[in-house]
């Protein structure tokens, strides 16, 4: 369950959720959100505090009357001590405004948890043929060479290689990419323009970085390449 008065934010997350298959119910407000914790009895609850109404300290402790559901809240500010110390079941805090991906990320982890499964890690290094991509250092290597990309470049090639086969639409790639920034669909093609300049044997008639036609683009690596 997601306490969020502001609709844009909340329909952003709950997009996120649908994707992962995640059903969530949406409270504007504290009040309504106690009334869902005591009707639905959710696995989680995410509350931005700057919307709840009430005092947050007394919004847990209603929540834990009903449910034993953690707890993620979103504050102004990152000093919050104590609050998850007294039995309120607060599992971790956000700093607003809050990157959806990264709230996704918290929620995944916790949900993975609860159920009693391990949080599958994203591996440090993604390899494809001599390509190679290392999400730590955010260095990009080919062949033994170190490729010069832009932050927007990296965590372009970085999606599309974490997904390889699917097929992405250009708002699709702005939404998930860049899901805090402006960035206009159209500007997707020159992004990938200059991504097979780097990557692409011949960037003329590229083999990783695919487009679609009228679907998007693709990342193929070597054993799912088309002829």
């Amino acid at each position: 369950m997601l306490v969020q008065d502001d609709s844009v934010v909340a329909d952003l997350v709950v997009s996120y959720l649908q994707r992962d298959g995640i059903v969530a119910a949406i409270a504007a407000d504290g009040e309504t959100g106690l009334r869902l914790v005591r009707s639905l009895t959710p696995d989680l609850v995410v509350a931005d505090v700057a919307t709840l109404g009430v005092d947050r300290f007394s919004f847990c402790e209603q929540v834990r009357r009903h449910v034993q559901a953690p707890i993620i809240l979103l504050t102004p500010t990152a000093d919050e001590s104590g609050l998850d110390e007294v039995g309120f079941g607060v599992a971790d805090y956000l700093v607003t405004p809050v990157r959806p991906r990264e709230l996704m990320q918290r929620i995944r982890g916790i949900i993975g948890l609860r159920r009693g499964r391990s949080p599958h890690p994203q591996p440090t290094e993604l390899i494809v043929g001599d390509l190679v991509l290392d999400q730590r250092s955010r260095q990009v290597n080919r062949g033994g060479s170190v490729l010069v990309l832009s932050d927007r470049e990296f965590d372009l090639l970085a999606h599309l290689m974490r997904h390889p086969g699917r097929v992405f639409r250009r708002d699709e790639l702005v939404r998930e990419v860049w899901d805090d920034c402006i960035e206009a669909p159209s500007s997707i093609a020159a992004h990938i323009h200059r991504l097979r300049e780097k990557i692409e044997d011949d960037p003329a008639h590229p083999t990783m970085l695919v487009t679609v036609w009228g679907a998007g683009y693709r990342f193929d690596a070597p054993d799912t390449t088309q002829p």
